[in-house]
């Protein structure tokens, strides 16, 4: 619980780290995280886990900030004050991901053609509960074949 806070991450953010091949674990929860800059996470191709959890990251996830996260299989940014929005773009760069948690994290619509999922076909677990979504859209899981788990509770679905 970060007093002073990183606020923004950027791709010079962890460079020093870039020479570090063991670190697979990143854990940024409660920084006072408040953007990703494109490729903020660059540095860190060997990262499997990436904990961005109870931050204030508010902005468009439009895929840049992951790039570089070619090993990554769980990202969780759950409870960061519904102010993140998705594009159909957001994990393009991430497609070995595995484990997303987006809880209480997300604000607009997943009523997006194509689904900012489809690139994850390796996904087991989607956390997209508590974000007050009304409307999904009919694709919004197509490809996920993989997906075992699927949260969804405490929304506002009106329509499916």
């Amino acid at each position: 619980w970060s007093s002073t806070g990183l606020k923004t991450v950027t791709n010079k953010t962890f460079a020093a780290l870039q020479e570090s091949p063991l670190l697979q674990t990143l854990n940024l929860t409660a920084m006072g995280i408040n953007k990703l800059g494109p490729r903020a996470f660059s540095s860190l191709g060997n990262l499997t886990t990436l904990l961005l959890s109870y931050n204030f990251i508010s902005q468009q996830l439009n895929g840049d900030e992951l790039e570089g996260l070619s090993n990554i299989k769980e990202i969780d940014m759950s409870m960061n004050q519904q102010s993140i929005s998705l594009t159909n773009t957001s994990f393009i760069s991430v497609p070995t991901l595995r484990i997303l948690k987006l809880g209480r994290a997300l604000k607009g619509t997943l009523d997006l053609t194509p689904s900012p999922f489809t690139p994850l076909v390796n996904l087991t677990i989607l956390d997209i509960s508590n974000n007050n979504i009304a409307n999904l859209n009919a694709g919004l899981l197509t490809g996920l074949h993989h997906l075992k788990v699927l949260k969804m509770q405490h929304n506002n679905l009106a329509r499916l």
